[in-house]
């Protein structure tokens, strides 16, 4: 292992230890992480669906078809997940 992967390791053993000492609720913590991750997913997936899509970028291995198809309902049912998100959140 590299010198930096031993940094990585240490920075992360000793942000793990602060977090439980803080008073933070890890249960909380972890639901706010998920709906980041919902939330930041939906653009990185649009992104990756027009890279996939592109023949210039990908060249024989550019998607199309079905499995275009497929990435694109998969980006639409993430992009109404978050947005249900937001409007359930707006609700309560």
């Amino acid at each position: 292992m590299a010198c930096s992967d031993h940094f990585a390791i240490v920075i992360a053993t000793l942000s793990g230890i602060a977090i439980t000492y803080s008073p933070l609720d890890p249960i909380k913590m972890l639901l706010w992480s998920a709906v980041i991750n919902g939330v930041v997913s939906v653009p990185v997936m649009v992104m990756m669906m027009l890279i996939a899509a592109n023949g210039s970028i990908m060249s024989k291995f550019a998607v199309s078809g079905w499995l275009k198809l497929v990435g694109w309902i998969a980006t639409g049912v993430m992009t109404a997940a978050s947005v249900g998100m937001g409007v359930t959140a707006l609700v309560t």
